[in-house]
């Protein structure tokens, strides 16, 4: 009788890994179960004393928590592991067989430019718009809090402290482990992290026009990257030093994984989903508002075409996925607690399915449609009635029935409604970062509609003629929107905010003082910033309570009251909507 193949294939790859696991873990347990309990927290808070978090915000580590860390690679994470290279193996992972397929693919690109005249010259074009629209925004946009937030508290401080630390909600933990990797005293820390930022949304860029070009021809090609470029929905936080453009990237290519093995069912592509999927949600948890959209397609493609055999390998890949994700996120988990990723949730006000229908204008990237004029709005709508008064002309022509499987359409469409449900389960509607990653695949859709036009015989100039006037009036919109964001980013006045402390930040670090006091995390994030922009390394900041010591500056949140040691007397202060931020008080003389 002939022998039945094992279920699980287990190479010596996955016994390398697992072997490195495991030495790894032998060493972490022998080093933590060298600590007892006090002196691990003592080790902690000594090793971390600079870190501002450690002390607005401190580790929560209780004694039951720090003994399951010290037995996290033997239990939870082990079991984690050997539950997810079952599932990989499922779906016939080889890492070795992997590597080769996306080299294979990627070296295969480079034959889309040589189909394409000048494409490679109109790529790199696009790409110059976006740098020097950067560079002339890094001065024009004010350094926000959860910049420098992420930078000083998780970036900076290495790669241990974001591996554990989560006491603020919205830590884009993947982000910031990268951007721990490349952090140098040689580059500007907001350089450095708006940098980061700007090399993901050029990767996102190349590979839209790629596409593009190698679907839909040069002409659509320009117009949907040119379209990621100009849409503010797509590249706003393109400017900021978060993890929005990194989630963006990385919903590009589970849509592309996604939209490949739907069509050849080939396992490389739902390996990419899982990875693409699990570092996303590792970067923001939100990334769970894609997984969904993604979902959704899938199984309405599969459900529509009769393709029910294929519906196990994606519930092992999304088992795969949720394991993937937890291990990730369990050191986190045990130092902070179960519920840690749900805290962020607090910052919001919980609203009912009705509050969510009538507020979902002004809580969403809807509520840009104000930064147009008038006749900018008025304009916009006539080049949709225009749109779809084209579409109906040409209904009739054989390439336009495509129009009801237009699958980047589809997509956006599911999207969207992915993140609606995660939105009525929590009754919170998340600020328009969030939904980044629509904008490009809308920008996609939008190709693929002009793709759609040219089929049905549209005459090209009259297509060139509508690319032109919305592409202008998109970069308009997008001027209006990106002016606005000056002042009101994240909420109205924001950056004004932002703007008038660095400027505060910046006199008080110029006057060479050698002791500050600051309770007020704006202003502390801010010094810090100026500390290093001005090399002022002797300056001496104190973040808790304030020691029987000469400060040259006390900046005090509303709450804290003035040290009677010695006498003070207020220099300034600074209010924001009509609510005291922070006072600034200077020794009597």
């Amino acid at each position: 009788m002939r022998q039945a193949p094992p279920l699980v294939k287990i190479t010596r790859w996955d016994l390398g890994i697992l072997f490195l696991f495991v030495s790894l873990s032998a060493l972490l347990f022998k080093l933590t179960s060298d600590y007892t309990y006090p002196e691990a927290i003592r080790w902690i808070r000594t090793r971390y004393a600079a870190v501002p978090a450690i002390h607005l915000l401190p580790l929560d580590l209780t004694e039951d928590r720090y003994n399951h860390f010290s037995l996290f690679f033997f239990g939870y994470g082990l079991v984690t592991l050997v539950a997810f290279l079952f599932c990989v193996k499922k779906l016939g992972f080889s890492f070795p067989s992997f590597i080769h397929t996306a080299t294979t693919r990627f070296v295969s690109l480079r034959t889309v430019f040589l189909q394409h005249r000048f494409s490679t010259l109109f790529l790199l074009g696009i790409l110059a718009l976006a740098v020097f629209r950067w560079i002339y925004y890094l001065t024009q946009y004010a350094p926000y809090i959860d910049e420098l937030y992420s930078y000083y508290n998780c970036s900076k401080p290495g790669f241990l402290l974001t591996l554990v630390y989560y006491q603020k909600g919205n830590n884009h933990v993947f982000y910031n482990l990268i951007n721990a990797l490349l952090d140098t005293s040689l580059i500007n820390p907001l350089v450095l992290i708006r940098g980061v930022s700007l090399v993901y949304f050029l990767l996102t860029l190349a590979l839209v026009y790629i596409y593009s070009l190698k679907k839909w021809g040069l002409l659509c090609s320009l117009f949907t990257t040119l379209t990621v470029l100009i849409l503010p929905l797509s590249s706003q936080f393109a400017h900021h030093g978060r993890g929005y453009t990194l989630i963006s990237l990385l919903a590009l290519l589970s849509a592309f994984s996604v939209r490949a093995w739907l069509k050849s069912f080939q396992p490389f592509y739902l390996h990419l989903l899982i990875l693409c999927t699990v570092l996303g949600a590792y970067t923001i948890p939100v990334y769970i508002y894609t997984f969904l959209g993604l979902l959704l397609f899938i199984a309405y493609t599969l459900l529509k075409n009769r393709l029910y055999q294929h519906l196990p390998a994606i519930s092992w890949a999304g088992l795969a996925i949720g394991l993937g994700i937890f291990f990730l996120y369990l050191p986190i988990f045990l130092f902070n607690g179960w519920d840690v990723l749900f805290q962020a949730n607090s910052f919001f006000e919980k609203l009912s399915v009705f509050e969510i229908i009538t507020n979902v204008y002004q809580k969403t990237f809807l509520r840009r449609w104000h930064a147009l004029l008038l006749w900018q709005q008025a304009a916009f709508v006539l080049i949709l009635f225009a749109v779809m008064i084209v579409g109906y002309r040409y209904r009739s022509q054989a390439s336009i029935r495509s129009f009801a499987d237009n699958a980047w359409a589809i997509l956006f469409l599911c999207g969207i409604l992915g993140g609606m449900i995660v939105v009525a389960l929590q009754g919170i509607i998340p600020g328009g970062r969030v939904w980044t990653y629509l904008g490009v695949w809308l920008s996609l859709a939008l190709g693929n509609f002009l793709y759609q036009l040219l089929r049905a015989n549209v005459p090209p100039k009259l297509l060139l003629i509508g690319m032109a006037i919305g592409l202008l009036l998109l970069s308009v919109y997008s001027f209006r929107v990106y002016q606005d964001a000056i002042s009101n980013l994240y909420f109205p006045g924001s950056g004004n905010l932002s703007r008038t402390t660095q400027q505060l930040a910046r006199q008080l670090v110029r006057t060479a003082p050698k002791r500050i006091f600051v309770s007020e995390y704006h202003m502390l994030h801010m010094i810090l910033l100026e500390k290093d922009v001005q090399a002022a390394d002797s300056l001496v900041l104190d973040m808790n309570q304030p020691l029987s010591v000469r400060y040259d500056y006390l900046i005090l949140s509303p709450d804290q009251a003035v040290p009677s040691y010695p006498n003070y007397h207020k220099v300034t202060a600074l209010s924001h909507r009509g609510t005291l931020v922070y006072e600034i008080y200077q020794p009597l003389h």
